[in-house]
């Protein structure tokens, strides 16, 4: 999966359907508590050995299960990539200009396309003929691909494929399986990886660096403190992470505020653009932190999950409702839940939080909503349990 904090959240106010309102949700979600409950204190207990999804090695085949895994412990650290960095610094030269009317935004941003503009490079002009050719009129989702393009290659200077193509990201193929305009196979990696030689990135990289990475223990610091107060809210121990890794990127070449989160495999990565006036992306870090924490559970419990899916009903007829939540309940459930446990950590009034909890609702997250501290304080003691 994976969500991108500009997605558009357009949120319906009026009944899915004839039968069912929001009201009528919120009534029953005392009824919903149950499944949570039953589902979470028996995760708990068993959280320790979770079933996770089949990895894939990096030529495609699935990794054969052995002996349970024993849990190891992960530094979790922010921190830039050179690969993102190779590929931001390849597309801005070929045109990616997104929010630079206010380059004061992006220091970092800035001054490697000064660096860049006006030199004559091979591989460029074709590099821009591949970006022009490509270009999605939303801003959003065409510097989306290419993170996700970024998280799939190895490091420079060869750029080389990480997975099968059967395994690749859907946006990714999307991005791959296109031709240029005389019918060949387009090979943006191979085009990567010779700006990557001529523009010489790798000198950028080390020259930029020491900024980058004194941004990124700003992230560092905010990130240590949402894994513990989250973690302790939840009563959910995370030292263990029984070999999948969160980590948190910073992509100082990307328009500002632009937020994407994905989970490939067991690697969960959430990258960050430059801050937006200096406000660091909290709620941003904090939902995808508890999709790491909170993911295993359905995969551990999937019989008990699905006994529920015909809830899945009712979110189907949410016209703002992403179609990955409709046909995917086990997303839906965790998205609801998290939903729920940040309208509960939110700032404001328990009135303010209601009325975000009955926004999710509306959107089509079914099982966020709750009535009272009571049921709040319900679903933490079982979370603690």
């Amino acid at each position: 999966f994976f969500f991108s904090s500009r997605r558009r959240h357009t949120r319906f106010k009026c009944d899915w359907s004839s039968d069912v309102c929001s009201s009528d949700l919120l009534r029953r979600w005392r009824n919903c508590i149950g499944l949570l409950v039953v589902l979470l204190v028996g995760a708990a207990v068993a959280f320790a050995q979770p079933a996770l999804p089949v990895a894939s090695t990096p030529s495609g085949a699935p990794i054969q299960s052995q002996a349970a895994p024993r849990a190891v412990a992960q530094d979790i650290v922010a921190e830039p990539d050179i690969t993102l960095f190779a590929v931001m610094a390849a597309l801005n030269a070929a045109g990616y200009d997104a929010a630079m009317d206010r380059p004061e935004l992006t220091p970092v941003r800035a001054a490697v396309r000064k660096e860049l503009e006006g030199k004559s490079y091979p591989s460029l002009p074709a590099l821009k003929e591949f970006y022009k050719a490509h270009r999605l009129a939303d801003p959003a989702r065409d510097l989306s691909r290419y993170v996700s393009l970024a998280l799939t290659l190895g490091p420079p200077p060869k750029f080389e494929m990480l997975y099968s193509p059967a395994n690749l990201p859907q946006d990714v193929v999307e991005l791959l399986d296109t031709k240029d305009e005389s019918g060949r196979q387009a090979e943006l990696p191979m085009l990567l990886s010779a700006f990557y030689e001529q523009a010489d990135v790798s000198s950028l990289w080390v020259k930029y660096l020491p900024a980058m990475t004194q941004d990124a223990e700003k992230y560092q610091l905010l990130l240590t403190k949402l894994i513990q107060e989250t973690s302790g809210y939840l009563g959910i121990e995370s030292g263990t992470y029984l070999g999948r890794r969160f980590s948190l990127m910073l992509n100082p070449l990307a328009a500002p505020g632009r937020t994407e989160s994905r989970n490939y495999g067991d690697g969960y990565y959430l990258i960050v653009g430059p801050a937006q006036e200096n406000a660091l992306p909290a709620e941003d870090i904090q939902h995808a932190w508890l999709h790491y924490l909170l993911d295993p559970y359905v995969a551990k419990y999937p019989n008990i999950v699905q006994s529920k899916a015909p809830l899945a009903r009712i979110a189907a007829k949410a016209p703002a409702l992403d179609a990955a939540f409709k046909s995917n309940f086990d997303l839906l459930m965790i998205e609801s839940l998290i939903q729920a446990i940040q309208a509960r950590r939110s700032r404001g009034t328990d009135r303010e939080k209601l009325a975000r909890a009955q926004g999710a609702v509306e959107e089509g997250y079914v099982l966020a909503a709750y009535r009272s501290e009571e049921h709040t304080s319900e679903l933490q003691s079982h979370l603690n349990l």
